[in-house]
C-alpha cells in the first residue's frame, strides 16, 4: 500500500488519506471482493433462514452501490481524496457516507442545471475531432452526471437505511408478528450494521397503515442511531409505543476487516500483513441476538402500569454479560490460504470463533 497522509493528526488513523490516488482504485475493488466473497458465502449456507438471507443480500448489495457511488464521487478527482478508517474498520469514514447524503439532497437541483449526458458526450466527441486531446472539463461534468443520477436512497446504504416489513407466518391464532429490517452506517465505528426486530403489533392497529409504519420507521431511527448496547436499545423500543412489543432484536456487525489497509494493532491485521501479499484478509462479522422471555407490568407512576418485556441476558457466558445480549455469534471468512495458515499456526484465534472459518 502507498504511504498515507493524516488528516488533521498523526494519531487519527480513522480518517486516512491514501497518497496515490491509484491506490483508491485498488482499494474500492478490494472491497467490491471482499463483500462479493461475503454474499457468495450466504448462498452455500443452506441451513440459515432463507429471510435473513434475502435481506444480508439486499443490504450489501446497498453497501456496495455507496461504493460504486464513491468511486464514481471521486473519479479524475486531483486534489480531495476519500478518508478512509484503518483502525478496526477498513472501510470509509462515516464524512463519506454524510458526502453522499448531502450530494443527495443537492442532486435533483444541480441535475437541472446541467448539460444532458447527451449533450455532454456530443460536446466532448466535437472537442476530440477539434482539437485532439480529451476535455477534461467535459469529462469531469459526465462524471459528475453520473454520479448525482446514481445518488438513490432507496438503493444505497446511508447512516440509516430502511429496510422492509413483512407480516411472519402465524404460529397460533390471533399472532401477528412482524419483521422489520434497516442498516446504520456507525460514526463510531465507521462500519456498517444490520438490523431485524421480530415484533408483535397490537391487534388494534392496521398493519397495512401506511401512516403508521411511517412513524414506527422514524421512530426507530431516532432511537438506533448509535451501537448502544442491544438491551438498552431493545429497552428503547420497547418503550417507545404501547402498539409495538419487540420479541427478538438482532445486530450483525459487518467487520472489521484486517488486510493491508489495516494499521491497528490487531493480531490478525500483523498476521496478514507479513504472511501474505496484498490480496489476504480476514473479514470479520458478528451477530448479536436478544430476546424477550415474558412480559411484566412496569412499576412507577408515570409507568400507567404498562406491560414490558422481560429481555433475557445470558450470565453464564462472559462475552454476553459483557455485551448485554442473550446470544453472541463470531464468525470469519477469509482466502483459503490464509485459513489454512490460521488453522496451521494460530488455533487458539480460530477458537474464539463460533464456527469453522469460511474460506473463499
Amino acid at each position: 500500500m502507498k504511504s498515507i497522509d493524516i488528516s488533521d493528526h498523526f494519531s487519527e488513523l480513522n480518517r486516512a488519506v491514501f497518497e496515490d490516488s491509484s491506490e483508491y482504485v485498488h482499494y474500492f475493488d478490494f472491497l467490491r471482493t471482499s463483500f462479493g466473497n461475503l454474499i457468495h458465502s450466504f448462498n452455500s449456507r443452506t441451513t440459515e433462514d432463507l429471510m435473513e438471507i434475502n435481506i444480508m443480500h439486499s443490504f450489501i448489495q446497498k453497501f456496495l452501490n455507496s461504493i460504486e457511488a464513491l468511486t464514481m464521487r471521486y473519479r479524475n478527482e486531483k486534489e480531495h481524496f476519500p478518508k478512509v478508517d484503518l483502525t478496526e474498520s477498513s472501510f470509509p469514514n462515516h464524512i463519506e457516507i454524510k458526502k453522499l447524503m448531502a450530494d443527495m439532497q443537492a442532486a435533483p437541483a444541480q441535475l437541472a442545471e446541467m448539460p444532458s449526458m447527451h449533450a455532454l458526450k456530443q460536446s466532448t466527441l466535437d472537442y476530440i475531432f477539434e482539437k485532439q486531446t480529451i476535455p477534461d472539463i467535459l469529462l469531469n461534468q459526465m462524471y459528475r452526471r453520473t454520479y448525482l443520477e446514481m445518488l438513490d436512497q432507496k438503493k444505497l446504504f446511508l447512516e440509516h437505511t430502511v429496510g422492509e416489513w413483512v407480516k411472519l407466518p402465524t404460529q397460533k391464532q390471533g399472532d401477528r408478528h412482524f419483521l422489520y429490517s434497516w442498516g446504520s452506517y456507525d460514526a463510531t465505528y465507521n462500519r456498517p450494521f444490520v438490523y431485524m426486530l421480530v415484533f408483535e403489533l397490537d391487534k388494534s392497529r392496521d398493519d397495512e397503515d401506511q401512516e403508521l409504519r411511517k412513524l414506527f420507521r422514524n421512530m426507530i431511527a431516532e432511537r438506533t442511531q448509535n451501537t448502544a448496547p442491544l438491551r438498552v436499545m431493545a429497552h428503547e423500543i420497547d418503550e417507545m409505543s404501547e402498539f409495538v412489543k419487540p420479541k427478538i432484536l438482532k445486530r450483525i456487525d459487518l467487520g472489521p476487516i484486517y488486510s493491508k489497509y489495516s494499521m491497528d494493532e490487531a493480531d490478525l491485521s500483523k498476521i496478514v500483513q507479513k504472511q501474505f501479499s496484498g490480496e489476504g484478509y480476514a473479514f470479520l462479522f458478528t451477530n448479536e441476538v436478544i430476546f424477550s422471555i415474558g412480559e411484566k407490568k412496569a412499576k412507577g407512576f408515570l409507568s400507567g402500569g404498562q406491560i414490558r418485556q422481560i429481555f433475557f441476558i445470558d450470565e453464564s457466558n462472559k462475552e454476553t454479560m459483557e455485551r448485554h445480549v442473550s446470544k453472541v455469534l463470531k464468525y470469519i471468512m477469509a482466502p483459503h490460504d490464509v485459513v489454512q495458515h490460521l488453522n496451521t499456526n494460530h488455533p487458539e484465534i480460530l477458537s474464539q470463533f463460533s464456527m469453522d472459518p469460511i474460506p473463499v
